[in-house]
C-alpha cells in the first residue's frame, strides 16, 4: 500500500500494524524508513459502509449557513465548503435522511468527527463506559 511519509516526504510501501483488540482502531500505517505514523486503516468490516455523500445537498435542505459555526459559504475559506454531516454515522445504521443531517462547514465537520472518535469513543472504553468492538 502506497503512501507518502509527510516525515521523509517520499511515498513508501507503508507497514500495516494492527491494533490490539481494546482499541477502536483496525490498524495504522507507518514508514518503513523512519517509522513516522502514516494514517488509520479502516476495519475491513466496515469498508463499504460509509456513505461518500448524501443524496441531500444544503441547498435542498435549505441550510446555506454551518449550523455549528454560522459562517455561510461567501465567509468560507477558498478550500472550505458547506457538508453533509450524520449525526448518527450511517456505519452504525444512521439513516441518509434530514432528521439524522446537520450542515457543517468542513473545519467543523472535522472537529465534530473528532469530537466523535477522540472524546467519544476512546474515553467511553478508558471510562469503561463501553466495550471496545472485536
Amino acid at each position: 500500500m502506497l503512501k507518502i511519509c509527510l516525515r521523509c516526504n517520499l511515498e513508501v510501501e507503508a507497514t500495516v500494524e494492527v491494533e490490539p483488540e481494546t482499541s477502536i482502531h483496525y490498524a495504522k500505517t507507518l514508514c518503513p524508513v523512519c517509522g513516522h505514523f502514516i494514517d488509520w486503516l479502516k476495519k475491513p468490516e466496515n469498508e463499504g459502509l460509509r456513505s461518500k455523500s448524501s443524496k441531500f445537498t444544503p441547498e435542498q435542505l435549505n441550510i446555506l449557513a454551518c449550523e455549528l459555526c454560522g459562517r455561510n459559504r461567501s465567509k468560507l475559506g477558498s478550500r472550505e465548503t458547506l457538508e453533509i454531516h450524520h449525526k448518527l454515522p450511517v456505519e452504525e445504521q444512521g439513516e441518509d435522511v434530514s432528521e439524522n443531517i446537520l450542515v457543517l462547514c468542513t473545519p467543523c465537520h472535522r472537529i465534530a468527527h473528532f469530537l466523535r472518535t477522540y472524546l467519544h469513543k476512546h474515553l467511553d472504553i478508558f471510562y469503561g463506559l463501553s466495550k471496545p468492538k472485536g
